[in-house]
């Protein structure tokens, strides 16, 4: 039985005809996954670079999953899992769509190559490879820039996301007033077979 620990953030992982993720009193068995070098990579590259809670609030909810769970913290949503959601994809990441924007921004650049799922959760799905794990990490860490736009629906105006507040003279403000970005965001590419090119 192979073991990896990470004692520092309380992680244990397990190879037991399957792995078995423990962190800090929470555990859950990802069927079908091994600790292989590949595995190991990706593991050890995502703790490396800060994303290392293997599980999330709510996720998974059975003690058993088809996946590891990987995000920088505890809480709702997760960053990314390994494999295909609702897929058996071995060679793929899957990154929570909560990061389209930005990752569309460093695609546009040239610097990384994504698509997105047709069914399931319209996920971006990433080859599995070290470099573009660290470029996703990397560009999701900064903040994404806040846009009155997203595919051409206005999310916020003038005012911000506060209402506007009455004054005592009468006059209307808002002391978190600024004029939003517009921010065009490409649709990314649709993959109907998850082949990256």
């Amino acid at each position: 039985m192979q073991k990896l620990a990470f004692p520092k953030i309380g992680l244990t992982l397990e190879d037991k005809q399957g792995v078995k993720v423990t962190q800090n009193g929470k555990s859950y068995f990802a069927r079908d996954w091994q600790l292989t070098d590949d595995v190991e990579e990706v593991i050890e590259t995502s703790i490396r670079h800060g994303v290392d809670k293997l599980w999330v609030e709510g996720h998974p909810s059975k003690w058993e999953s088809q996946h590891i769970y990987f995000s920088k913290s505890n809480s709702l949503p997760r960053d990314y899992l390994i494999g295909g959601e609702g897929l058996k994809m071995r060679d793929r990441i899957t990154i929570n769509k909560k990061h389209k924007e930005i990752l569309d921004t460093e695609r546009q650049k040239g610097n990384l190559k994504f698509c997105e799922q047709n069914g399931m959760g319209r996920h971006l799905v990433i080859d599995w490879d070290k470099n573009t794990l660290i470029k996703v990490i990397e560009a999701t860490k900064r903040p994404c820039p806040v846009s009155s736009f997203i595919f051409g629906k206005k999310v916020a105006g003038v005012t911000g996301l506060e209402p506007a507040a009455s004054g005592v003279t009468g006059q209307r403000s808002n002391q978190l007033s600024y004029t939003p970005e517009l921010c065009q965001v490409r649709s990314p590419q649709p993959c109907d077979n998850p082949s990256i090119g």
